[in-house]
């Protein structure tokens, strides 16, 4: 192909090296790489195989590369160009390396949160600011989180709600329990303590989490706690028999469902957690804390959900605004959160605070649900990147105590100081023999860069991000390295739609996001497009810009799964559309092993591909076919010798990809999926 000489990436890249230090970061990717865990974003990327991208893009195949990984390699003369920069994975990493970096996201949560992550602070500012807040919020929001345990007054850490449904044919009031166990042990086994609600009487009894029968301390009734009044998609009335789709009652009634508090966890004077009911005086503090709201209207959001493929999911339960995901007291707290940032002088700072409430809505919404003790409790409303209606509710204290999940408190000690800490003292994790990691840090390396939107301020000091369509960039011809990017699944996520949830609050706070009035994050240039046709032609566009970005032996290198066929023909026909050859297909491990996406398919895939494109006009087109399937082979020889898990899933999704490498070394355009199956089909494997 050519006399260019290859690069690392195309010639002994050690995929399962990598694949096993991205394993022990995908564990803990908050912990291992907070810089890029500032605030939620969906398909976020591991640190660890971004930045051995780019050194296997920029070294020689002779090169020792984990010399590079475990030092402080600088290349300052290069440039990485990020055109789908998400939660800014290649962009972080590329200024680690001191390169001069581009990223860009035509999101303006995505790019709010990249520019926050990368900015300079002063760590005492940052804890100043935060006392500031402390000082103004604090006893505002706990004030409504307060109950009576024993003689003593004592926060309460999580309130516990359920939907309610009204019988029309017996006027019984149905809570919509899936069973009444609502808390237990993620380890049942080892601790099997669980608290049930009594149907009967609302009493909370302790219980065993596999008990099927118990009798109510309070009225003496026994039930089953293992039952409950929802069966699938339907509830069931328990007094008369009436059945019907939940999603059906809510379009019937034209009105969201409502909820009724019904138990409880306080923490006493030592730490401990109890259990209690409900009482007249948690009625009354609710509802007071709902009559302060009127207080901080400019600063709640009261924006209509827009139709869309994920927002649907809420439309069809009657949710109109964005605020009706929320409660009265929630609305409150967040208002006074909001309107303490808003007063932020300095605007560093004001955005750091503003993008820090804004991941704490995403632990402190009605769509919240308990994921039992002994574990960060609070089941937040992306965990599985939908918007799903939740019958059973948790709400959180939001200011937050020492014990809480997803606080505003907790999160500024998580994210913000963990975020602080990295930045000044950034590490990779280094496997040892016993299977465990150990940190090792990067010397004379820190990340602290203050963006800039200007070109004419660009320098490796100041990376250039953009919150434009990435398939028009404000940058000379021939004038980027490095092309290293992860871009969008078309019929995943659809990120707009559910990064509007945090998009209407941070553009009440005067920090750049929404200064243009647009109510939405949805724009025509998204590359998002359940159809693979239009999804091709979107991608298309922008690869076509980044050829155009490149330099003639610069390299277009990206992350890529996908299940379907029509998923891989759609990425295809934008790389050969767009004036590309692959090189080179390689397996990389990619989610968190614990993701719920992965967990639940019946065959997960844990791997993406690496794609490795140079321009085509760079080499000779070759006239011979070639055959994939010996380097399919040989890389599962590699990965069963490394004793890495490959499922059926990952073997299916190597060999699309490989399958994809020999079309395009053999030229074809503008293919279909026959063509994908009638390469693989012709391996002897």
């Amino acid at each position: 192909m050519g006399t260019v000489k290859k690069s690392l990436i195309e010639r002994g890249f050690p995929f399962d090296d990598v694949s096993r230090i991205a394993e022990q970061e995908s564990w803990r990717k908050d912990i291992n790489r907070p810089t890029s865990y500032i605030h939620k974003w969906w398909a976020r990327r591991l640190g660890s195989v971004f930045r051995s991208l780019i050194i296997g893009g920029t070294e020689p195949e002779s090169t020792d590369f984990f010399e590079k990984y475990y030092t402080n390699t600088t290349y300052k003369d290069l440039v990485v160009f990020d055109p789908f920069m998400g939660s800014g994975t290649t962009i972080i990493e590329a200024v680690k390396f001191g390169a001069k970096v581009v990223g860009s996201d035509i999101n303006p949560v995505a790019c709010a949160m990249v520019r926050t992550a990368l900015e300079k602070y002063d760590r005492e500012e940052v804890i100043k600011t935060y006392n500031e807040i402390q000082t103004q919020c604090e006893a505002k929001i706990k004030k409504y989180y307060r109950a009576k345990y024993e003689q003593d007054e004592v926060d309460v850490l999580y309130y516990f709600w359920v939907k309610i449904i009204h019988c029309d044919d017996c006027g019984y009031d149905i809570p919509l329990f899936k069973n009444t166990i609502f808390s237990k042990n993620a380890y049942p086994s080892r601790k099997p303590l669980a608290q049930s609600v009594c149907p009967n009487c609302g009493n909370i009894n302790q219980i065993m989490y596999d008990d099927s029968s118990c009798l109510c301390a309070r009225c003496h009734e026994e039930y089953n706690p293992q039952k409950g009044n929802v069966k699938g998609i339907e509830y069931v009335c328990p007094r008369c028999g009436k059945h019907e789709k939940i999603v059906d009652y809510a379009r019937r009634t034209g009105r969201t469902i409502p909820e009724r508090m019904y138990a409880k966890m306080v923490l006493d004077s030592d730490g401990k957690k109890h259990y209690l009911d409900v009482d007249k005086t948690d009625v009354e503090l609710y509802q007071a804390a709902a009559d302060e709201v009127e207080k901080y209207v400019q600063f709640i959001p009261n924006d209509c959900i827009k139709k869309g493929v994920n927002t649907n999911q809420i439309l069809n339960y009657r949710y109109r605004q964005w605020k009706e995901m929320f409660n009265e007291r929630q609305l409150m707290a967040f208002g006074v959160l909001a309107e303490a940032i808003s007063r932020i002088e300095n605007f560093e700072l004001r955005r750091l605070f503003a993008v820090l409430m804004s991941g704490t809505l995403e632990f402190n919404n009605m769509f919240c649900s308990f994921k039992g003790e002994g574990t960060g409790a609070v089941r937040p409303l992306f965990y599985n990147h939908i918007l799903k209606n939740e019958l059973m509710p948790l709400e959180a204290n939001v200011w937050g105590l020492k014990a809480s999940s997803g606080a505003f408190s907790t999160l500024f000690e998580t994210r913000v100081l963990r975020m602080l800490e990295y930045k000044e003292k950034p590490f990779e994790l280094k496997l040892q023999q016993n299977g465990s990691s150990q940190k090792v840090f990067l010397e004379d390396c820190s990340i602290e860069a203050s963006s800039t939107d200007l070109v004419e301020k660009w320098s490796e000091e100041r990376p250039l991000i953009y919150c434009e369509d990435s398939a028009h960039i404000n940058l000379p011809d021939a004038s980027v390295d490095l092309v290293v990017t992860d871009p969008p699944f078309f019929d995943n996520v659809n990120y707009s739609e559910l990064a509007d949830f945090f998009y209407i609050w941070l553009r009440k706070m005067n920090v750049g996001v929404g200064n243009d009035g647009v109510e939405s994050t949805r724009k025509d240039g998204e590359v998002q497009d359940n159809d693979p046709n239009k999804f091709s032609s979107k991608l298309k566009d922008v690869f076509t810009e980044c050829n155009r970005l490149l330099k003639p032996d610069g390299k277009l290198i990206f992350t890529y799964h996908h299940a379907r066929t029509d998923g891989w023909t759609s990425v295809y026909n934008a790389i050969c559309g767009a004036g590309y050859t692959i090189i080179q297909v390689i397996p990389i491990k990619a989610e968190m092993a614990v993701s719920v996406a992965i967990m639940s398919a019946k065959s997960p895939i844990n791997y993406d591909l690496i794609f490795v494109c140079r321009k085509t006009s760079q080499f000779e087109q070759i006239k011979l076919p070639v055959n994939a399937g010996n380097d399919y082979k040989e890389i599962v020889e590699v990965i069963e010798r490394s004793r890495l898990k490959f499922s059926d899933g990952d073997r299916m999704v190597l060999k699309y990809g490989l399958a994809l490498k020999q079309l395009s070394e053999m030229g074809k355009i503008n293919i279909k999926s026959e063509d994908i199956d009638q390469v693989i089909s012709n391996w002897q494997l």
